[in-house]
This record gives C-alpha cells, structure tokens and sequence, in this order.
C-alpha cells in the first residue's frame, strides 16, 4: 500500500426517505412504504403538522445525508423552507399550468386555455355556458372541472381571493386519462386512471401517450423527476398538467419500479 487513496471510490452520502405519516391516504402510505422494504431503501415516518410550514425534527442530521420526501404536507414547505437534498422536487415557478402551456406550446388538452382572474371568470360564466377552470398554480385552492355557471364556480372558490389566477377553457369531454412517471427525463412506468368519467387503473399508457410524453421532454420539464397527465378525447390526446411527484399517487403504475428508478437518480446526481 501506498497510502495514496487518490483513486478510492468517493463517498456517498446515505439516502433516507421521509414518508408523511399521517397522510389522509394511508392506503398511499402503505403501498410507499412495502416498495421500499422490496428495494431495500431506509425510510423514516414523520407525522406533519397541518397548514403550518413548520419543520419536522429529524432523527439524524439532514446535511449529513440525502433525502426524498413523500407525501403532500411536505409540499411546499421543504422545497421553500429548507435546502434539503433533493427533498422535494417541486418549485413553484415551474409548477403552473401558465408555464407548461408556454413551454409546450400546441401538445397541451385545452388548446384554448388563458389566464384570467377568478373574478374575471365568474362575469364570464353569468353569460356563457360551461367552461372548464382550474387554479393556475399548483394548489388545491378549489378543484379544477367544468362549471357549469357562475353560481356553481363560486361555491366552489370559497373563501378564496377573487384576484386569484385561474385558467379557462372551453369544456371538453374526456374519455380516458394516464399518468406518466419521468426519472431524469425518461418515463420509468404509467398508469391509466380514469376512463369515461370513473377510475380505471391499468397499468402502462398506449404508444401515443408516450411519444406525446417524450415530445414534452424533448423541449423541457419542470423538475427532474415529475409526473406528467395526458388525456384523451376522441383523436384529439394532450397534456393535462404537470405534478409534483413527491404527493402523487401511484394508480395501477408499479410503486417499487418507480422509487427504484427515483433512488439512482439521486445517487447518481
């Protein structure tokens, strides 16, 4: 020996997983945490307080290792609040369907959609007929669907600023929706969820749902790892949204592939 280590494999931080422990889908909850123990990766359950941006205590020193959150209470407050490593891979700037629309411009389902207030909107809706609305950011603000009038989007909105940004759209009817799951610019595994208005989970995406996928990628993605809605209405396919994949379900997609793909991203980044 030498002594010269200049040729030693680097060190590699570990990697822990922090599962939300009193998520309301605990079914969720499960299926993450048995995917896990299956690839053999260490994983924490931390319960979060609600509507609060207050950090949980972690059992071990967060610099000191990588860490892959999971579950919706993580979001936003770890992608804004701390500088956990890759934490959350979610960023607020990038995660708004105005953005998406911009940046894959002609492959999104609602061809026409625009900004406009919610106030905007509920005038819009005392004269016209239905139209599909959604918040434009990444939010659960109000559930986004078509509305029928006015009097249904208010009820809807709550106790919601009316300067809140929305996107509107002409309604369409839907005939099935997928769910793909991209690891550093590849999809790793898809679903469909929904068929004819109900659930339908099945697992894998038909050719055109993930050449359109690939097509997005091709020009850009909000985050390195994600997951990407695409929907169906006669001939016409399109992206719904972008989510963040640190809250999304997993439907008929398998949850071991998909964190296994998840996990040597982040060793390897």
């Amino acid at each position: 020996m030498t002594g010269d280590d200049s040729d030693a494999e680097p060190s590699v931080e570990p990697l822990t997983w922090l599962i939300q422990a009193n998520m309301r889908d605990q079914a969720l909850r499960q299926k993450i945490e048995t995917a896990l123990d299956s690839i053999g990766e260490h994983h924490h359950a931390i319960a979060l307080v609600p509507f609060s941006r207050e950090i949980p205590d972690l059992p071990f020193s967060a610099d000191a290792r990588r860490i892959v959150c999971m579950g919706p209470s993580f979001v936003p407050r770890i992608a804004i609040e701390t500088t956990w490593r890759p934490g959350i891979y979610f960023d607020p700037a990038t995660f708004r369907w105005s953005v998406m629309a911009e940046r894959w411009r002609g492959l999104m389902f609602t061809a026409d959609g625009a900004v406009a207030t919610a106030r905007e909107v509920l005038e819009e809706l005392e004269t016209s007929g239905p139209l599909f609305v959604r918040p434009d950011e990444d939010s659960k603000a109000f559930d986004g669907g078509t509305y029928a009038d006015a009097s249904e989007l208010r009820a809807a909105l709550g106790s919601n600023d009316l300067s809140l940004a929305v996107v509107r759209g002409h309604a369409t009817t839907v005939d099935a929706e997928w769910r793909c799951f991209v690891v550093g610019g590849q999809i790793v595994d898809a679903s469909e969820y929904r068929r004819a208005g109900r659930p339908s989970f099945h697992r894998g995406a038909p050719p055109r749902v993930l050449d359109l996928v690939d097509a997005a990628l091709a020009r850009w993605s909000p985050a390195p790892v994600t997951c990407i809605d695409v929907a169906s209405s006669g001939d016409h396919f399109g992206i719904v949204e972008a989510n963040c994949f640190n809250a999304a379900r997993f439907y008929a997609a398998d949850a071991a592939t998909v964190l296994a793909a998840v996990a040597a991203h982040v060793r390897s980044t």
